[in-house]
């Protein structure tokens, strides 16, 4: 079953965006296709609109403004409207759920409640990451692959070098363009002791974001190696 998450923002709103090459149409079967890539929580597809006012999903994103528009399918027929607090990363402030010809208003409170569901206390945040100081990315890459049970292959290449297209079936359906390079930086931090819990859980959110494109059929995303 499909769970993918829209946000409504143009790229130039996005911190260090995931741009894909060839924009991606805004219909049921692109979007069931690259659905895996955003399943993590704090993941979402950018939506925008093109010079002819009509809506296109044009990659990936972890960084919104506040009080901007989410759409998120969290099963079939279930839909739930939500917008950012802009205060902490994760929190999210549920609007509306959409479920078949119901519509029902949420309580951002409701999550308080004792007997809460659990989709809803889910769509709130996520699990801090443990990692150590000087961490592994490919390891953490490989478990991440590996956690999200689609199998998967991912190709490391040096910097600068491109003979290693050759070797690739053309085009490439989900092609990111420019590379992205937010992982190989955070790779090479040393944060002191005060900041190192915030730049743990960046580089492990960072590691399940690359990791969630593997789940793709067909995609690629560069990762240039330090």
């Amino acid at each position: 079953m499909p769970r993918i998450s829209l946000a409504f923002l143009a790229p130039e709103q996005s911190s260090n965006p995931l741009v894909f090459e060839r924009p991606m149409s805004l219909l049921p079967d692109p979007l069931t296709r690259v659905a895996p890539a955003v399943e993590r929580p704090g993941v979402h597809l950018g939506v925008w609109r093109d010079n002819q006012g009509e809506l296109y999903v044009w990659g990936t994103t972890r960084s919104i403004p506040k009080l901007c528009f989410v759409l998120e399918v969290a099963a079939p027929g279930l839909l739930v409207v939500k917008h950012h607090t802009g205060e902490e990363a994760g929190k999210f402030v549920n609007v509306a759920v959409l479920e078949g010809d119901k519509i029902k208003m949420v309580d951002e409170q409701a999550r308080s409640v004792p007997d809460c569901p659990a989709l809803l206390t889910s769509l709130l945040g996520f699990a801090p990451s443990t990692w150590a100081h000087s961490p592994n990315v490919l390891v953490q890459l490989a478990v991440s692959m590996r956690a999200h049970g689609r199998g998967g292959i991912l190709l490391v290449v040096p910097a600068g070098l491109d003979n290693w297209r050759e070797s690739i079936v053309q085009p490439v359906s989900y092609a990111v363009s420019p590379s992205f390079s937010n992982l190989a930086q955070l790779s090479r931090e040393t944060p002191d002791s005060a900041g190192l819990r915030v730049w743990q859980d960046e580089l492990g959110r960072t590691i399940d974001w690359v990791a969630g494109l593997t789940a793709v059929d067909g995609a690629r995303g560069d990762h240039r190696s330090p």
